[in-house]
């Protein structure tokens, strides 16, 4: 989750994950650097990454967001922005379903 500290699209996000949490799904989420949502995030039980997401050409988040997930191996991949899936990450077609908000 890329974003401002605060807006629609990251409480969205929050409420959802802690949600999802909160029914035992297994998830970890990769969002920008916010100490807040981080936070909240954790409290839930969430394993949580960070990676800048400094826009199209940020080679790093990209990198990062390819490593957690071929580590992780992820059924559902879920991006709360499209440019984070402008182009697919090719481990990452190994989820069932790869959902973009």
């Amino acid at each position: 989750m890329a974003g401002a500290a605060s807006g629609g699209a990251e409480n969205f996000f929050v409420r959802l994950v802690t949600a999802l949490g909160e029914e035992g799904i297994d998830q970890q989420a990769v969002i920008r650097p916010c100490p807040a949502r981080r936070s909240v995030l954790e409290r839930h039980g969430v394993v949580v990454h960070e990676a800048p997401y400094r826009g199209i050409l940020d080679l790093f988040t990209r990198g990062r967001l390819k490593r957690i997930a071929g580590t992780y191996g992820p059924d559902i991949v879920m991006a709360s922005l499209s440019a984070s899936f402008r182009k697919p990450i090719t481990c990452m077609r190994r989820a069932s379903v790869a959902i973009t908000i």
